[in-house]
């Protein structure tokens, strides 16, 4: 038994291009966040939403009931 998924398409695009540019302002480019630990902080949202893109599997979204991801039945 695998974890079902339930971040559709859309939804793991999104995740993708926002991950990455808070990916990128929060360990690369330091012009925008002035502060340090905003900027871990950024960057380690980044990473984690990255990841669960990645997987296709949003824990939040199964606490709500919500679900992105369309099953062929």
């Amino acid at each position: 038994m695998g974890i079902k998924r339930n971040i559709g398409w859309l939804d793991f695009a999104i995740r993708v291009c926002v991950s990455l540019v808070m990916i990128y302002f929060g360990f690369i480019n330091e012009s925008l966040v002035n502060d340090e630990i905003a900027r871990l902080m950024l960057g380690i949202f980044g990473c984690l939403s990255l990841l669960i893109a990645i997987v296709g599997f949003c824990p939040v979204y199964v606490l709500t009931g919500f679900n992105t991801c369309k099953h062929k039945h």
